[in-house]
Protein backbone atom coordinates (compact mmCIF):
# COMPACT_ATOMS: atom_id res chain seq x y z
CA UNK A 1 0.00 0.00 0.00
CA UNK A 2 1.30 3.27 -1.10
CA UNK A 3 1.43 5.81 2.11
CA UNK A 4 1.53 9.49 2.28
CA UNK A 5 4.28 11.93 3.00
CA UNK A 6 4.77 13.52 6.52
CA UNK A 7 2.72 11.18 8.65
CA UNK A 8 4.53 11.09 11.69
CA UNK A 9 3.32 7.41 13.16
CA UNK A 10 2.85 6.61 17.05
CA UNK A 11 4.56 3.62 18.90
CA UNK A 12 2.56 0.10 18.28
CA UNK A 13 -0.31 1.82 16.41
CA UNK A 14 -1.37 -1.49 13.95
CA UNK A 15 -4.31 -0.71 11.39
CA UNK A 16 -5.67 -3.56 9.41
CA UNK A 17 -7.63 -2.48 6.39
CA UNK A 18 -10.10 -5.39 5.19
CA UNK A 19 -11.09 -4.67 1.53
CA UNK A 20 -13.68 -5.80 -1.03
CA UNK A 21 -14.23 -5.01 -4.85
CA UNK A 22 -16.41 -7.13 -6.45
CA UNK A 23 -19.96 -6.28 -8.30
CA UNK A 24 -19.62 -2.77 -8.14
CA UNK A 25 -18.92 -2.89 -4.18
CA UNK A 26 -16.67 -2.05 -2.42
CA UNK A 27 -16.34 -2.07 1.71
CA UNK A 28 -14.13 -1.85 4.26
CA UNK A 29 -13.21 -2.63 8.38
CA UNK A 30 -10.90 -1.73 10.66
CA UNK A 31 -9.29 -3.61 13.49
CA UNK A 32 -11.51 -6.77 13.23
CA UNK A 33 -9.70 -10.07 13.04
CA UNK A 34 -11.01 -12.18 10.40
CA UNK A 35 -11.69 -12.77 6.87
CA UNK A 36 -12.91 -11.56 4.15
CA UNK A 37 -15.95 -13.13 1.61
CA UNK A 38 -16.20 -11.90 -1.47
CA UNK A 39 -19.06 -12.46 -3.89
CA UNK A 40 -17.83 -13.87 -7.45
CA UNK A 41 -17.62 -10.92 -10.29
CA UNK A 42 -14.98 -8.05 -11.63
CA UNK A 43 -13.90 -6.22 -9.47
CA UNK A 44 -14.93 -2.71 -9.61
CA UNK A 45 -15.83 0.43 -7.79
CA UNK A 46 -17.43 4.05 -7.50
CA UNK A 47 -15.92 7.18 -6.83
CA UNK A 48 -19.10 7.47 -4.53
CA UNK A 49 -17.92 4.01 -3.03
CA UNK A 50 -14.42 5.87 -2.84
CA UNK A 51 -15.21 8.60 -1.47
CA UNK A 52 -17.35 6.64 1.68
CA UNK A 53 -14.40 4.41 2.50
CA UNK A 54 -12.02 7.01 2.81
CA UNK A 55 -14.55 9.19 5.02
CA UNK A 56 -14.38 5.66 6.94
CA UNK A 57 -10.67 5.65 7.47
CA UNK A 58 -10.99 9.06 8.49
CA UNK A 59 -12.75 8.45 11.92
CA UNK A 60 -10.19 6.50 13.46
CA UNK A 61 -7.65 9.23 13.01
CA UNK A 62 -6.46 7.86 9.48
CA UNK A 63 -8.09 10.33 7.11
CA UNK A 64 -4.43 11.12 6.14
CA UNK A 65 -4.06 8.05 3.42
CA UNK A 66 -4.52 9.57 0.01
CA UNK A 67 -7.10 8.93 -2.39
CA UNK A 68 -4.79 8.41 -5.34
CA UNK A 69 -3.07 5.80 -2.95
CA UNK A 70 -5.75 3.85 -2.18
CA UNK A 71 -7.66 3.62 -5.60
CA UNK A 72 -3.73 2.54 -7.11
CA UNK A 73 -4.08 -0.11 -4.54
CA UNK A 74 -7.61 -1.14 -5.10
CA UNK A 75 -6.18 -1.17 -9.34
CA UNK A 76 -3.35 -3.14 -8.86
CA UNK A 77 -5.92 -5.61 -6.85
CA UNK A 78 -8.58 -5.90 -9.27
CA UNK A 79 -5.59 -6.55 -12.26
CA UNK A 80 -4.05 -9.33 -9.81
CA UNK A 81 -7.98 -10.77 -9.55
CA UNK A 82 -5.44 -13.24 -6.55
CA UNK A 83 -7.36 -13.80 -3.25
CA UNK A 84 -7.14 -16.96 -1.34
CA UNK A 85 -10.38 -19.88 -1.74
CA UNK A 86 -13.12 -19.98 0.98
CA UNK A 87 -13.99 -22.46 2.81
CA UNK A 88 -18.08 -22.33 1.64
CA UNK A 89 -18.30 -24.88 -0.72
CA UNK A 90 -20.03 -22.21 -3.17
CA UNK A 91 -17.68 -22.03 -6.23
CA UNK A 92 -18.66 -18.16 -6.93
CA UNK A 93 -17.42 -17.25 -3.31
CA UNK A 94 -14.13 -16.45 -2.44
CA UNK A 95 -11.99 -14.92 0.59
CA UNK A 96 -9.51 -11.96 0.95
CA UNK A 97 -7.23 -12.39 3.84
CA UNK A 98 -6.44 -8.47 4.88
CA UNK A 99 -3.31 -6.79 3.40
CA UNK A 100 -2.35 -4.33 6.20
CA UNK A 101 -0.86 -0.71 6.63
CA UNK A 102 1.48 -1.79 9.47
CA UNK A 103 3.10 1.51 11.28
CA UNK A 104 5.09 1.87 14.40
CA UNK A 105 8.56 3.20 15.43
CA UNK A 106 10.76 1.35 12.85
CA UNK A 107 8.13 2.38 9.99
CA UNK A 108 8.20 6.15 9.29
CA UNK A 109 6.84 7.21 5.96
CA UNK A 110 8.84 10.69 4.61
CA UNK A 111 8.00 13.77 2.73
CA UNK A 112 10.27 12.56 0.04
CA UNK A 113 7.34 10.10 -0.71
CA UNK A 114 4.84 7.15 -0.54
CA UNK A 115 5.64 3.82 0.80
CA UNK A 116 4.47 0.39 -0.04
CA UNK A 117 3.92 -1.59 2.38
CA UNK A 118 4.81 -5.62 1.57
CA UNK A 119 2.49 -7.09 3.77
CA UNK A 120 -0.24 -7.85 1.11
CA UNK A 121 -1.91 -11.15 1.76
CA UNK A 122 -2.81 -11.87 -1.90
CA UNK A 123 -2.88 -15.37 -3.54
CA UNK A 124 -4.10 -17.27 -6.32
CA UNK A 125 -7.54 -20.00 -5.65
CA UNK A 126 -6.56 -23.49 -5.76
CA UNK A 127 -9.33 -23.98 -8.00
CA UNK A 128 -7.49 -22.17 -10.41
CA UNK A 129 -4.41 -24.32 -9.60
CA UNK A 130 -0.59 -23.18 -9.23
CA UNK A 131 -0.02 -20.89 -13.44
CA UNK A 132 3.04 -22.66 -14.49
CA UNK A 133 3.52 -20.39 -17.52
CA UNK A 134 3.53 -20.64 -21.19
CA UNK A 135 6.91 -22.45 -22.87
CA UNK A 136 9.47 -20.52 -23.36
CA UNK A 137 12.16 -21.70 -26.75
CA UNK A 138 14.21 -23.69 -24.58
CA UNK A 139 11.04 -25.68 -23.62
CA UNK A 140 11.14 -24.52 -19.94
CA UNK A 141 8.52 -22.41 -18.47
CA UNK A 142 9.15 -19.31 -16.54
CA UNK A 143 7.29 -18.32 -13.28
CA UNK A 144 7.33 -15.72 -10.59
CA UNK A 145 8.53 -16.48 -7.40
CA UNK A 146 5.08 -16.92 -6.52
CA UNK A 147 3.75 -19.00 -9.23
CA UNK A 148 2.36 -16.44 -11.80
CA UNK A 149 3.90 -16.00 -15.40
CA UNK A 150 5.73 -13.08 -15.62
CA UNK A 151 4.45 -9.82 -17.86
CA UNK A 152 6.10 -9.21 -21.09
CA UNK A 153 6.07 -6.20 -23.13
CA UNK A 154 7.67 -5.50 -25.66
CA UNK A 155 9.34 -1.60 -25.88
CA UNK A 156 9.62 0.54 -28.92
CA UNK A 157 10.67 4.11 -29.45
CA UNK A 158 9.73 6.32 -32.29
CA UNK A 159 7.38 4.08 -34.81
CA UNK A 160 6.70 6.72 -37.15
CA UNK A 161 3.49 4.94 -38.72
CA UNK A 162 4.95 1.98 -39.08
CA UNK A 163 2.31 -0.03 -37.07
CA UNK A 164 2.20 -2.95 -39.69
CA UNK A 165 5.90 -3.73 -39.09
CA UNK A 166 5.14 -3.55 -35.15
CA UNK A 167 2.66 -6.06 -35.56
CA UNK A 168 4.77 -8.03 -37.55
CA UNK A 169 8.08 -7.76 -35.15
CA UNK A 170 5.29 -8.87 -31.89
CA UNK A 171 4.24 -11.88 -33.95
CA UNK A 172 8.10 -12.70 -35.25
CA UNK A 173 9.04 -12.41 -31.38
CA UNK A 174 6.32 -14.52 -30.48
CA UNK A 175 6.60 -17.19 -32.96
CA UNK A 176 10.48 -17.60 -32.06
CA UNK A 177 9.66 -17.76 -28.25
CA UNK A 178 6.45 -19.95 -28.18
CA UNK A 179 4.60 -17.78 -26.25
CA UNK A 180 2.70 -14.43 -26.09
CA UNK A 181 3.20 -11.21 -24.89
CA UNK A 182 0.99 -9.04 -23.17
CA UNK A 183 1.44 -5.64 -24.59
CA UNK A 184 3.64 -3.35 -26.29
CA UNK A 185 4.57 0.31 -25.08
CA UNK A 186 5.76 2.96 -27.70
CA UNK A 187 7.48 6.21 -26.41
CA UNK A 188 5.81 8.70 -28.72
CA UNK A 189 6.11 9.17 -32.54
CA UNK A 190 3.51 6.92 -33.01
CA UNK A 191 2.63 8.52 -36.08
CA UNK A 192 -1.28 9.28 -35.25
CA UNK A 193 -2.49 11.20 -38.53
CA UNK A 194 -5.75 9.81 -39.64
CA UNK A 195 -5.61 12.65 -42.50
CA UNK A 196 -2.88 12.47 -44.53
CA UNK A 197 -3.81 16.43 -45.19
CA UNK A 198 -2.71 17.31 -41.86
CA UNK A 199 1.09 15.45 -42.12
CA UNK A 200 3.66 17.75 -40.98
CA UNK A 201 6.74 18.91 -42.80
CA UNK A 202 8.85 16.05 -41.39
CA UNK A 203 6.09 13.37 -42.33
CA UNK A 204 5.44 14.52 -45.59
CA UNK A 205 9.24 14.25 -46.41
CA UNK A 206 9.52 10.50 -44.82
CA UNK A 207 6.54 9.24 -46.99
CA UNK A 208 7.84 10.12 -49.86
CA UNK A 209 10.44 7.46 -49.49
CA UNK A 210 8.68 5.09 -47.11
CA UNK A 211 4.85 4.44 -47.31
CA UNK A 212 4.95 2.97 -44.03
CA UNK A 213 5.37 6.12 -42.36
CA UNK A 214 1.51 6.98 -43.37
CA UNK A 215 0.82 4.05 -42.40
CA UNK A 216 -1.59 5.21 -39.60
CA UNK A 217 -3.90 7.16 -42.24
CA UNK A 218 -3.93 4.16 -44.49
CA UNK A 219 -4.32 0.98 -42.45
CA UNK A 220 -5.77 1.73 -38.57
CA UNK A 221 -8.44 4.18 -39.08
CA UNK A 222 -10.42 1.66 -41.13
CA UNK A 223 -10.80 -1.63 -41.04
CA UNK A 224 -8.26 -3.43 -43.55
CA UNK A 225 -7.51 -6.90 -44.90
CA UNK A 226 -4.04 -5.00 -45.05
CA UNK A 227 -4.08 -5.14 -41.05
CA UNK A 228 -6.09 -8.13 -40.44
CA UNK A 229 -3.65 -10.43 -41.43
CA UNK A 230 -1.02 -8.98 -38.89
CA UNK A 231 -3.25 -9.69 -36.33
CA UNK A 232 -4.63 -13.34 -36.98
CA UNK A 233 -3.33 -16.22 -37.26
CA UNK A 234 -1.10 -17.04 -40.32
CA UNK A 235 -1.42 -19.97 -42.21
CA UNK A 236 1.47 -22.52 -41.39
CA UNK A 237 3.28 -20.33 -38.58
CA UNK A 238 1.30 -21.87 -35.80
CA UNK A 239 -1.02 -20.06 -33.11
CA UNK A 240 1.93 -17.88 -32.06
CA UNK A 241 1.32 -15.88 -35.83
CA UNK A 242 -1.57 -13.88 -34.03
CA UNK A 243 -1.62 -10.79 -31.82
CA UNK A 244 -3.95 -10.32 -29.37
CA UNK A 245 -2.06 -7.92 -27.20
CA UNK A 246 -2.72 -4.52 -26.86
CA UNK A 247 -0.06 -1.64 -27.97
CA UNK A 248 0.22 1.28 -25.63
CA UNK A 249 1.41 4.64 -26.48
CA UNK A 250 2.48 8.62 -25.24
CA UNK A 251 2.28 11.17 -28.26
CA UNK A 252 5.42 12.86 -29.13
CA UNK A 253 5.88 15.85 -31.42
CA UNK A 254 4.88 14.19 -34.59
CA UNK A 255 1.29 13.46 -33.75
CA UNK A 256 -2.04 15.09 -34.91
CA UNK A 257 -2.65 16.67 -31.69
CA UNK A 258 -6.34 17.89 -32.19
CA UNK A 259 -7.33 14.35 -33.22
CA UNK A 260 -5.88 12.61 -30.26
CA UNK A 261 -8.16 15.26 -27.91
CA UNK A 262 -11.40 14.56 -30.09
CA UNK A 263 -10.52 10.91 -29.04
CA UNK A 264 -10.00 11.50 -25.36
CA UNK A 265 -13.46 11.22 -24.46
CA UNK A 266 -13.40 7.69 -25.49
CA UNK A 267 -13.90 5.40 -22.75
CA UNK A 268 -10.99 2.44 -22.07
CA UNK A 269 -10.63 -0.33 -25.03
CA UNK A 270 -11.90 -3.99 -23.94
CA UNK A 271 -8.79 -5.56 -21.87
CA UNK A 272 -7.33 -1.95 -21.58
CA UNK A 273 -7.11 -0.13 -18.30
CA UNK A 274 -8.55 2.78 -16.83
CA UNK A 275 -6.34 5.85 -18.03
CA UNK A 276 -6.38 4.99 -21.86
CA UNK A 277 -8.30 5.53 -24.46
CA UNK A 278 -8.01 3.68 -27.93
CA UNK A 279 -7.52 6.13 -30.95
CA UNK A 280 -7.68 3.19 -33.96
CA UNK A 281 -10.58 1.36 -35.83
CA UNK A 282 -9.38 -2.00 -33.85
CA UNK A 283 -9.30 -0.81 -30.39
CA UNK A 284 -5.56 -2.30 -30.32
CA UNK A 285 -3.53 1.01 -29.92
CA UNK A 286 -4.26 2.97 -26.95
CA UNK A 287 -2.69 6.18 -25.49
CA UNK A 288 -2.10 6.65 -21.69
CA UNK A 289 -3.41 9.73 -20.95
CA UNK A 290 -1.19 12.75 -19.99
CA UNK A 291 0.25 12.81 -16.28
CA UNK A 292 -1.74 9.33 -15.38
CA UNK A 293 -0.84 6.35 -13.76
CA UNK A 294 -2.08 2.97 -15.87
CA UNK A 295 -1.71 -0.36 -14.31
CA UNK A 296 -1.20 -3.23 -16.71
CA UNK A 297 -1.29 -6.84 -16.27
CA UNK A 298 -3.97 -9.30 -15.06
CA UNK A 299 -5.20 -12.85 -15.99
CA UNK A 300 -2.59 -14.32 -13.65
CA UNK A 301 0.39 -11.33 -14.51
CA UNK A 302 1.65 -9.26 -11.73
CA UNK A 303 0.91 -5.74 -12.35
CA UNK A 304 3.02 -2.90 -13.58
CA UNK A 305 2.04 0.99 -13.14
CA UNK A 306 3.31 3.00 -15.81
CA UNK A 307 3.39 7.11 -16.02
CA UNK A 308 3.11 8.52 -19.35
CA UNK A 309 3.64 12.42 -19.85
CA UNK A 310 3.02 13.79 -23.57
CA UNK A 311 5.14 15.98 -25.94
CA UNK A 312 8.43 17.64 -26.02
CA UNK A 313 9.85 20.44 -23.80
CA UNK A 314 11.99 22.65 -25.46
CA UNK A 315 9.39 24.08 -28.29
CA UNK A 316 7.05 26.72 -28.53
CA UNK A 317 5.19 27.05 -25.84
CA UNK A 318 2.23 27.65 -28.57
CA UNK A 319 2.53 24.07 -30.09
CA UNK A 320 0.40 21.70 -28.85
CA UNK A 321 2.79 19.10 -28.14
CA UNK A 322 4.84 21.07 -26.01
CA UNK A 323 5.10 19.17 -22.27
CA UNK A 324 2.79 20.53 -20.14
CA UNK A 325 3.63 21.21 -16.51
CA UNK A 326 0.70 20.38 -14.95
CA UNK A 327 0.70 16.89 -15.82
CA UNK A 328 4.55 16.82 -14.97
CA UNK A 329 3.21 17.95 -11.45
CA UNK A 330 0.31 15.74 -11.20
CA UNK A 331 3.03 13.11 -11.83
CA UNK A 332 5.77 14.15 -9.51
CA UNK A 333 3.77 15.06 -6.32
CA UNK A 334 2.64 11.16 -6.20
CA UNK A 335 6.19 10.31 -4.89
CA UNK A 336 9.30 7.16 -4.83
CA UNK A 337 7.33 4.06 -5.46
CA UNK A 338 4.14 5.58 -6.70
CA UNK A 339 4.67 3.96 -10.27
CA UNK A 340 7.13 1.23 -11.69
CA UNK A 341 7.89 2.87 -15.41
CA UNK A 342 7.72 6.32 -16.67
CA UNK A 343 6.77 6.58 -20.33
CA UNK A 344 7.73 9.49 -22.25
CA UNK A 345 8.60 10.55 -25.51
CA UNK A 346 11.27 13.71 -24.44
CA UNK A 347 14.29 12.85 -23.01
CA UNK A 348 16.21 13.12 -19.82
CA UNK A 349 18.92 15.20 -18.62
CA UNK A 350 22.52 13.43 -18.32
CA UNK A 351 22.15 11.06 -21.26
CA UNK A 352 21.46 13.85 -23.27
CA UNK A 353 22.52 17.69 -22.54
CA UNK A 354 19.71 18.98 -24.05
CA UNK A 355 17.30 16.37 -22.43
CA UNK A 356 14.44 17.92 -20.50
CA UNK A 357 14.31 18.80 -17.02
CA UNK A 358 10.56 18.14 -16.43
CA UNK A 359 11.05 14.46 -17.53
CA UNK A 360 14.24 14.56 -15.19
CA UNK A 361 12.73 16.07 -12.38
CA UNK A 362 10.02 13.75 -12.79
CA UNK A 363 12.36 11.13 -12.43
CA UNK A 364 14.28 11.98 -9.61
CA UNK A 365 10.80 12.42 -7.70
CA UNK A 366 9.59 9.13 -8.42
CA UNK A 367 12.25 6.79 -8.62
CA UNK A 368 10.45 4.26 -11.17
CA UNK A 369 12.43 1.18 -11.58
CA UNK A 370 12.36 1.71 -15.85
CA UNK A 371 12.02 4.55 -18.03
CA UNK A 372 11.38 4.36 -21.56
CA UNK A 373 11.88 7.43 -24.18
CA UNK A 374 12.25 8.21 -27.63
CA UNK A 375 13.40 11.46 -29.93
CA UNK A 376 16.66 10.63 -30.30
CA UNK A 377 19.11 7.93 -32.13
CA UNK A 378 20.80 6.22 -29.70
CA UNK A 379 24.36 5.84 -31.42
CA UNK A 380 24.94 2.45 -29.97
CA UNK A 381 23.91 3.29 -26.12
CA UNK A 382 20.57 2.63 -25.74
CA UNK A 383 20.56 1.90 -21.35
CA UNK A 384 21.25 4.65 -18.92
CA UNK A 385 21.28 5.75 -15.48
CA UNK A 386 19.85 9.27 -13.90
CA UNK A 387 21.89 11.38 -11.57
CA UNK A 388 19.61 10.76 -8.01
CA UNK A 389 17.54 7.86 -8.60
CA UNK A 390 17.71 4.20 -9.31
CA UNK A 391 16.18 4.44 -12.49
CA UNK A 392 17.17 2.43 -15.74
CA UNK A 393 16.33 4.91 -18.50
CA UNK A 394 16.01 2.94 -22.22
CA UNK A 395 15.99 4.49 -25.49
CA UNK A 396 15.91 2.55 -28.78
CA UNK A 397 16.90 3.06 -32.45
CA UNK A 398 13.61 3.92 -34.50
CA UNK A 399 11.34 1.16 -36.44
CA UNK A 400 12.77 2.59 -39.68
CA UNK A 401 15.27 1.23 -42.31
CA UNK A 402 17.37 4.16 -42.48
CA UNK A 403 16.98 7.87 -44.30
CA UNK A 404 17.57 5.87 -47.73
CA UNK A 405 15.65 2.77 -46.86
CA UNK A 406 18.66 0.58 -47.13
CA UNK A 407 19.38 -0.01 -43.60
CA UNK A 408 18.36 -2.98 -40.87
CA UNK A 409 16.69 -2.39 -37.86
CA UNK A 410 18.83 -3.65 -34.86
CA UNK A 411 18.21 -2.63 -31.51
CA UNK A 412 14.40 -1.20 -32.38
CA UNK A 413 13.01 -3.52 -29.90
CA UNK A 414 13.27 -4.93 -26.61
CA UNK A 415 11.17 -6.94 -23.79
CA UNK A 416 10.90 -5.79 -20.49
CA UNK A 417 9.99 -8.69 -18.31
CA UNK A 418 8.17 -8.03 -14.69
CA UNK A 419 7.74 -10.05 -11.74
CA UNK A 420 5.81 -7.64 -10.04
CA UNK A 421 9.17 -5.92 -7.80
CA UNK A 422 11.57 -6.01 -10.12
CA UNK A 423 11.91 -6.49 -14.07
CA UNK A 424 14.67 -6.29 -16.83
CA UNK A 425 14.99 -4.83 -19.95
CA UNK A 426 17.14 -7.01 -22.96
CA UNK A 427 17.50 -5.94 -26.61
CA UNK A 428 15.94 -8.47 -29.27
CA UNK A 429 18.96 -9.47 -31.18
CA UNK A 430 17.92 -12.72 -33.11
CA UNK A 431 18.73 -13.28 -36.61
CA UNK A 432 15.34 -12.87 -37.88
CA UNK A 433 15.33 -9.38 -36.51
CA UNK A 434 18.90 -8.00 -37.61
CA UNK A 435 18.03 -9.71 -41.29
CA UNK A 436 14.95 -8.34 -41.79
CA UNK A 437 14.90 -5.25 -44.85
CA UNK A 438 12.55 -2.48 -46.23
CA UNK A 439 11.78 -4.76 -49.64
CA UNK A 440 11.09 -8.13 -47.79
CA UNK A 441 10.43 -7.28 -43.77
CA UNK A 442 6.77 -8.83 -44.39
CA UNK A 443 8.22 -11.69 -45.44
CA UNK A 444 10.49 -12.06 -42.91
CA UNK A 445 10.24 -14.74 -40.32
CA UNK A 446 11.77 -16.89 -37.66
CA UNK A 447 13.59 -20.03 -38.62
CA UNK A 448 15.50 -22.62 -36.56
CA UNK A 449 17.54 -21.68 -33.81
CA UNK A 450 15.81 -18.19 -34.80
CA UNK A 451 16.94 -17.98 -37.86
CA UNK A 452 15.09 -16.06 -40.66
CA UNK A 453 13.59 -17.75 -43.14
CA UNK A 454 12.03 -16.13 -46.49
Amino acid sequence: MCLPPGVEASTGLQTSLFLCVSNGRMQGELDRPGEYRILGGKPSWSEENLAKLLATLGHPGHGWLPSEGVRLQFERMAVAGRVLPASDPREDVQIHRPFRVLMDSRTRPTRQGWERSSDLYLSTPRSMGKPMGEQNSSGTRDVTHDGRTPLRLALFSDVHGRLRLVLHLLRCWQIAHRMRLDGALIAGDLGCFPDPARFDRATRRWVEKDAEEAGFAKYFTGRNAAVDAFLDETEGRGPFSAVFCPIFFVPGNHEDYDYLESCASRKAGDGAPQGTFPVDAYGRVNCLRDGEVVVLGGAGRPALCVGGIWGIEKTSEFNQFRIREVSVARLGQLGPGSFDLLLTHDVPIGPYPYGSLQVTKVLQACKPKFHLFGHVKPKGRYRHRISGTPTESWVLRGVEFGSDCTGDIKDAMAILTWSGESGKIELVEERWLRVMRHATWSETWPGPRHGASA
